[in-house]
């Protein structure tokens, strides 16, 4: 019987269901315990595989709620990033680290991140432009952790850029994969 110490109030109250007893609002745990095990269905090795499913089954749905909240909250901060880098027309963002820059005569959005040691640059940016990439295999850490990388680039490549009136020649960029970051160029301390 101490397998019913194992769930939640909600576990309980579900098994009582099950077993076809009628569990008051109000009861406490203990009282709902008592229920079930006086109830004439009650058989013990039945009962604790039916709690067993029911906890398994909560458990399952709470993951899900759990899975289908974060990517709800993961689309909510791409949409967001998204709204704040739409405005490709205008040289200042809403944001005032977006800027618009030109690689190789083509214009592409880039963020301006004072904190970065490197140049970052997503990799089908890279092929579309045709960029030479040299195989590097860098590891790149986020702020806070120089302890362990949150990715490796893909490889390295020298560039020329433009970012308003400022001129930047022969730049080292980083190649990463294209889901590292939301905008196609992170300008760091190396321009």
């Amino acid at each position: 019987m101490s397998f019913l110490g194992k769930g939640r109030k909600s576990d309980l109250i579900e098994l009582g269901t099950e077993l076809g007893v009628t569990i008051p609002p109000e009861a406490i745990i203990v009282n709902i315990k008592r229920l079930t095990t006086s109830s004439e269905n009650y058989d013990e090795e039945f009962v604790k595989q039916v709690f067993e499913r029911i906890i398994e089954e909560r458990i399952k749905r709470e993951e899900n709620e759990r899975g289908i909240q974060k990517k709800n909250i993961a689309q909510r901060i791409k949409k967001e990033i998204s709204l704040s880098v739409i405005d490709h027309e205008s040289s200042v963002t809403a944001d005032k680290y977006l800027r618009k820059a030109t690689i190789n005569n083509r214009s592409v959005i880039c963020l301006l991140d004072t904190g970065a040691s490197s140049c970052l640059l997503k990799e089908s940016l890279a092929e579309r432009l045709g960029i030479n990439m040299t195989p590097c295999k860098k590891d790149l850490y986020s702020f806070g952790n120089q302890k362990c990388p949150v990715l490796q680039s893909l490889g390295a490549a020298v560039v020329d850029f433009q970012i308003g009136e400022v001129v930047g020649n022969d730049i080292p960029v980083l190649i990463v994969p294209d889901s590292a970051q939301p905008v196609d160029l992170l300008v760091g301390s190396t321009f």
